[in-house]
């Protein structure tokens, strides 16, 4: 089940490609986006967890990202305009998705597979 690359169009209010993923720490914005009882090791860790937050580390061309309440933590690496290749880990399962940011920066959007409700977004507090 992977992703297809469908590219990302840069437009009003998607970040600015030349200033990347903003550091910091991200919440989830709710409801959830996700369909019930995901099998993935790493999805379904992310789905039991209550009010998820991200945590962004890095600059440049490599993040870290963690989500302490399901104990998955991963990597994020541009792949376009606004877009990002992420990979997840969970223990030792791992996971690779998509990221989006949008809102100037102030919202991030995790896609976990393509398809309907597989996405999580998060909002700058």
């Amino acid at each position: 089940m992977g992703l297809s690359e469908v590219p990302v169009k840069a437009g009003r209010g998607l970040l600015d490609p030349g200033q990347g993923l903003l550091p910091g720490r991200y919440v989830e914005s709710l409801p959830r986006n996700l369909s019930p009882l995901l099998r993935h090791p790493v999805m379904a860790a992310l789905q039991s967890a209550r009010q998820l937050s991200l945590e962004v580390r890095g600059k440049g061309r490599s993040f870290a990202l963690s989500f302490r309440q399901a104990g998955v933590a991963g990597t994020a690496s541009p792949a376009g305009k606004g877009a990002y290749r992420v990979q997840l880990g969970h223990r030792g399962q791992s996971l690779e998705c998509r990221l989006r940011v949008a809102g100037g920066g102030k919202r991030v959007v995790l896609y976990l597979e393509d398809g309907p409700f597989r996405q999580i977004t998060f909002v700058a507090p």
